[in-house]
């Protein structure tokens, strides 16, 4: 990774750098770019509250950097996954289960009472081993900084991470919450189910006979005009998995993971289904036969 590498135009890699220029940390893109010169990251880990980094001067050689930013506390991401922000907001946690994250979510924190950047009062702290600690901020340090933005254009849920929660817990706590939404009601609703289900008489008369299926054939598939105006439309699905992804776990204890055998079938079909959709119209017999002649 090149300390020199100007951050793409993702989203949240320019909302980082934003940030970054918020707390008065670094200036704009290209004073930036020039301040990298001659530095590399050789490596980079992010956890929860935390950055570290080994970052390559020319004139330096290897330095070691720490970046820590406060976590968000239990209280608070059991607020920021409530019904009232994340789960009840059916756009957003279809994003968040089908792994994408939308760029509206900090409006969510913020409602929440959170931050998912933090705020001046909790300016991150640095440390790097090749500078002293009244250097505000180093060329190592800066070269941390901008990599991480170069790491979210790539995965966004490293933010998350940084605030203390990664993104296998944040799409569990979702699932949860989601299915019992979907709950919500079942007894009212099954209070009435009986409407729906057919009863015979008090006097056991048999139900009426249903059409014989020899006489059914011709409108199997409904009538010819409405087959001749059917519009289809093949593609892709916008968020991949969104429904099986908002049903939540499965309610039953199971050898194997419910969710991730379904999510394989699911994307076998999708692709067998495109490619077949897709695919070109093979010759007829008939097309055969006239080139014979």
């Amino acid at each position: 990774m090149n300390g020199a590498t100007q951050t793409s135009n993702h989203w949240w890699g320019r909302r980082w750098l934003q940030f970054l220029q918020e707390l008065a940390l670094v200036g704009d893109a290209a004073d930036v770019a020039k301040q990298l010169s001659g530095t590399r990251v050789r490596q980079l880990e992010v956890g929860p509250g935390q950055i570290d980094a080994t970052v390559h001067v020319r004139e330096r050689g290897d330095c070691r950097v720490t970046i820590k930013l406060p976590v968000l506390d239990d209280a608070q991401w059991e607020a920021v996954l409530d019904a009232k922000t994340l789960a009840g907001q059916a756009i957003f946690s279809a994003q968040l289960l089908a792994g994408d994250m939308p760029q509206d979510v900090e409006r969510l924190f913020a409602k929440a009472g959170a931050r998912l950047l933090p705020a001046d009062v909790e300016m991150p702290s640095h440390t790097c081993s090749c500078c002293t600690p009244e250097d505000t901020l180093c060329k190592p340090l800066l070269a941390t900084y901008v990599a991480v933005g170069e790491m979210l254009n790539d995965d966004p849920w490293l933010l998350f991470r940084l605030r203390g929660r990664d993104r296998q817990q944040i799409l569990r706590g979702l699932r949860i919450r989601r299915n019992r939404l979907t709950n919500v009601g079942g007894e009212t609703a099954g209070a009435d189910a009986g409407a729906n289900v057919y009863r015979t008489d008090g006097d056991g008369g048999a139900a009426p006979s249903a059409p014989e299926l020899a006489g059914q054939l011709d409108n199997f598939w409904g009538s010819t005009r409405a087959q001749l105006s059917f519009q289809h439309h093949i593609a892709r699905p916008t968020i991949e998995l969104a429904l099986l992804r908002r049903l939540g776990p499965a309610p039953f204890d199971s050898r194997f993971d419910a969710f991730d055998t379904l999510a394989a079938v699911y994307r076998r079909v999708t692709d067998a289904g495109y490619a077949l959709a897709f695919a070109p119209e093979p010759e007829t017999d008939a097309a055969d036969g006239e080139n014979a002649e």
